[in-house]
């Protein structure tokens, strides 16, 4: 019965290792453009500039709907359907951030750190973390991580544990 069961599901499985998804040159770019995004919120976030979050905001938002138009096209229904998940996600939380809803201090943590763990899955799911300009920091206090440039951590989400952080990529 298990012999019968595996090949059954055999083809299946080989698929899923032919078939792995592939982003071309231009969805790539605008990938990384959004995860690059990512690093420009920190600056704002550090600063606690509400201006420039908004608009580091705004141009996020634009990203993510040049990737939407980007991937509607794709043939691939579930990168298509998993790529809009993914977006769906960094977008809720820059809603939440908006000055529409304004957000309690520890709401706001909560969502920001929420935001760069989404961050963080499209890097993974698209394996872009090699090739992105930011580094991934990491602080143990508060569990949080976070995008920047430079090499020095500053934790954007706890103003308290601003120096707890360990670049982990």
């Amino acid at each position: 019965m298990k012999l019968l069961l595996f090949i059954f599901l055999f083809p299946y499985l080989t698929i899923a290792d032919k078939d792995k998804i592939k982003l071309d040159p231009e969805l790539k770019s605008s990938y990384l453009k959004l995860l690059n995004q990512a690093s420009d919120f920190h600056k704002a976030l550090t600063e606690e500039n509400n201006p420039k979050i908004q608009k580091e905001i705004k141009e996020t938002q634009e990203i993510i709907a040049e990737l939407y138009r980007k991937t509607s096209n794709l043939e691939e229904f579930h990168f298509r359907i998993h790529s809009y998940k993914l977006l769906e996600s960094i977008q809720e939380k820059l809603s939440m951030m908006s000055y529409n809803q304004p957000l309690k201090n520890d709401q706001k943590k909560k969502v920001v750190k929420k935001l760069f763990n989404s961050f963080l899955e499209l890097a993974e799911v698209y394996d872009l973390k090699k090739e992105m300009n930011a580094k991934i920091f990491y602080c143990e206090t508060d569990r949080s991580l976070w995008f920047q440039t430079n090499n020095k951590g500053h934790n954007p989400i706890n103003s308290s544990l601003k120096n707890c952080a360990t670049q982990v990529l």
